[in-house]
């Protein structure tokens, strides 16, 4: 997985850059094709936003935004919010491929 973090209006201290890191190769986990991840931090008195993108393949990318006076917080309040969202499409596909296998249906003894 490509990790790419970008900052607006503001530096940014190396420990947020890990901490986005760590919190974003925990996302792995739960859905293992994730091939980028960009992280965006803006700061907007007082609040600072943090936006992440996770592309899962040829898919629509999967955007997590979340706003917090704590960079800290909004980073985890944003992967929260992405940690659903790729459970939800790996379910999706899970879903997808059992019930296209359902719908084949073996042969019976009957039809020999």
């Amino acid at each position: 997985m490509n990790f790419d973090l970008t900052v607006r209006h503001t530096e940014v201290p190396d420990a947020l850059k890990r901490y986005a890191e760590e919190k974003g190769s925990k996302l792995l986990k739960f859905y293992d094709r994730i091939e980028t991840l960009h992280v965006v931090v803006d700061i907007q008195k007082p609040n600072y936003i943090v936006e992440m993108e996770a592309n899962v393949g040829n898919k629509v990318p999967l955007v997590a935004k979340d706003s917090n006076e704590d960079m800290f917080a909004a980073v985890d309040a944003a992967e929260s919010k992405l940690e659903r969202q790729l459970k939800k499409f790996k379910e999706k596909l899970v879903d997808h491929r059992a019930e296209k296998a359902s719908r084949i249906e073996p042969p019976t003894s009957e039809d020999e």
